[in-house]
């Protein structure tokens, strides 16, 4: 019993080992794609009143 336990506990802390990268990869991830967008949305908003400036 006391062995079955120890090897759920073993299992338990590989799967968090495995989740736990996941999480940070996936966070990272967003990060990126949440930034990465609101950058290419500023370019986009800043490239968009330069040109319009232009016209007028």
């Amino acid at each position: 019993m006391d062995n079955g336990v120890l090897g759920a506990n073993k299992e338990y802390v590989q799967q968090t080992k495995v989740y736990g990268k996941k999480d940070a990869l996936l966070s990272f991830v967003i990060f990126g794609i949440v930034f990465g967008s609101m950058f290419l949305l500023r370019q986009l908003i800043k490239y968009f009143f330069l040109y319009k400036g232009e016209n007028l």
